[in-house]
């Protein structure tokens, strides 16, 4: 994942709760090989509180590297979701990759700034997804045939 020049957060401090968390798991595989040569002696219950701690620990980084990428994301998009509320255009047939035919949805709104231009919509057919709300590319988005 690549940041912005105003992030707060780089990319490499991302990534290193990533490689902090393979770290901490690495080290306790290797305190149980050498439990189980015996060249070191751990009770049970200093190796359950071992694999207890690394689980702790991997999930905090985890929610960690969650929240500061969201936060990423969220700054990349600047200034929020545009409302289409005025355009009279709230349905649109939206192409899917990969689908012959397109699937009718409501337009919610856009997200025009950042790299990426996407539209809010929430899906009219199918009764799989008949009410959901999804983040598509603004290219496949078209107006209705005759609205």
């Amino acid at each position: 994942m690549d940041t912005a020049d105003e992030d707060v957060i780089s990319a490499s401090a991302l990534n290193i709760t990533k490689v902090v968390s393979i770290l901490v798991v690495i080290s306790a595989v290797i305190m149980q090989c050498l439990a189980a040569a015996r060249a070191i002696s751990l009770s049970t219950t200093l190796q359950l509180m071992t694999w207890l701690v690394v689980a702790v620990l991997v999930v905090l980084l985890s929610i960690a590297d969650m929240t500061c990428r969201a936060y990423v994301t969220a700054k990349r998009y600047g200034s929020g979701e545009a409302s289409v509320a005025r355009l009279h255009l709230s349905r649109v047939n939206v192409r899917e990759q990969g689908a012959k035919d397109p699937r009718e949805a409501e337009l919610l709104g856009l997200l025009t700034g950042g790299p990426g231009q996407l539209a809010h919509v929430r899906w009219k057919d199918r009764s799989a997804g008949d009410g959901e709300d999804a983040w598509v590319r603004l290219n496949d988005v078209e107006p209705l045939n005759g609205v």
